[in-house]
């Protein structure tokens, strides 16, 4: 948005080629008046073999996907479910309101577990229905961030997964 609304970078008629770590990314812009308003990008494909995420291989062997994947940080035991989208995350869905949770609390905890060797992306998430989620995102040398890409792709993918939602949500 920020190189897009200063015209330092000019999208292509099919898009804008991002180099990323995990590979170049095309972002579709939806423009109104001159500013990006909104993006479509494809993330790939998800990484769900421990190994590659990476999840301590000692504790999870070679599993593929790490669903519930008990865990204990900050003095309390609950349950997350490991996925990479070119950086590795751990989602949670917690049986409380994400605004109650005390992620800002946890987050550094899960963060930098002994079970993420390169640290790693903490969210959490409830399940509104089928078709909506509502989360919050703790980024790796961040802290909780307001918008992720790989967080939401990464919620969506762990939602997925435990067959909570459609092919389709907000």
């Amino acid at each position: 948005k920020f190189v897009i609304d200063r015209e330092i970078a000019v999208p292509a008629k099919d898009g804008l080629r991002v180099e990323t770590m995990a590979g170049v990314r095309t972002i579709v812009p939806t423009m109104e008046n001159g500013r990006m308003m909104s993006a479509r990008v494809a993330m790939g494909i998800p990484n769900l073999r421990a190994a590659d995420i990476p999840v301590d291989a000692s504790v999870t062997g070679d599993i593929s996907p790490v669903i519930d994947l008990p865990i204990t940080a900050g003095g309390r035991s609950f349950e997350v479910s490991c996925l990479s989208v070119g950086n590795p995350h751990a989602v949670h869905f917690p049986d409380v309101d994400v605004d109650e949770f005390p992620l800002n609390e946890l987050g550094p905890h899960i963060e930098s577990h002994a079970l993420f060797p390169n640290r790693i992306n903490f969210e959490i998430v409830n399940v509104l229905s089928r078709t909506r989620l509502k989360a919050r995102i703790f980024e790796r040398g961040a802290g909780e961030t307001l918008s992720s890409g790989t967080g939401t792709s990464a919620v969506c993918v762990a939602s997925h997964l435990h067959g909570l939602i459609d092919d389709t949500v907000d």
